[in-house]
Parts: structure tokens; sequence; C-alpha cells
């Protein structure tokens, strides 16, 4: 098996790719154009280059650029008719 991440200037993933004997399965992020935001982001999943799912997370933002409410929407195409899931993330964040 070989795993190969992907990571941007800053640190923050931008995907990932796992081959494992004639499978390729690969997750590719794109984060917000937006340097302040970066918790929004879509990515896209594939299995042998044959799309099987997306994510897209969009975040609401404190003064100090700190998610503090994030809507994840989560679909997986694998399935007929694709299934949607979504969830809302919630942080506190107490600043001293």
């Amino acid at each position: 098996m070989h795993i190969t991440y992907r990571y941007d200037s800053d640190g923050y993933p931008l995907g990932k790719t796992t081959e494992a004997k004639d499978e390729q399965l690969s997750v590719i992020a794109t984060p917000s154009k937006d340097k302040r935001k970066k918790m929004d982001y879509t990515a896209i999943s594939t299995l042998n280059n044959r799309r099987i799912g997306n994510v897209m997370q969009r975040c609401d933002y404190d003064r100090h650029d700190n998610p503090v409410n994030c809507d994840l929407q989560i679909v997986d195409e694998s399935v007929k008719p694709p299934v949607t899931r979504k969830y809302t993330i919630k942080n506190n964040i107490e600043y001293y």
C-alpha cells in the first residue's frame, strides 16, 4: 500500500491518495480562496478515477477568524440515488 498526502504552503491538507494493488482512492480538497476561511472547503472522492462522493463545509467565523459554526454536507454518490447527510458543528472558543 502506498499513501500520498498533499498540503498547501501553510500546512493545511489538500488531499490524499491511497494505492493498493490495482485500486486507487483519492480525496482532493479545494479550500476557500479567502485565506481567513481555512475551514471552508469542498472535497471530491474518487475510486479508480470514478467519482464516489463529495463533501462541502462552510463556516461562520469570529473576529479572530476561528470557526464558530460550520455546516457540513456529505454526499455519497456510490449509491443510487445519492445519499446526502448534513451536520452542524459548533465550537465554543473562550479568549483570555
